[in-house]
């Protein structure tokens, strides 16, 4: 899981530099990206609830 983790978060510093660092060019894609995150998250926590004998 920390791998992806470091995946995204290399991602998102790379989308912030192809925008010159200006917030309004890509926190709409980080927000994309923490949305994805956010559900990959819940989707682990209930696939590990799911698998509890």
């Amino acid at each position: 899981m920390g791998y992806h983790y470091e995946a995204m978060d290399r991602s998102k510093e790379a989308i912030k530099e192809i925008h010159d660092n200006e917030e309004r060019k890509y926190i709409p894609y980080w927000k994309i990206i923490d949305n994805c995150w956010i559900n990959l998250l819940h989707l682990f926590k209930l696939l590990h609830i799911i698998s509890i004998p």
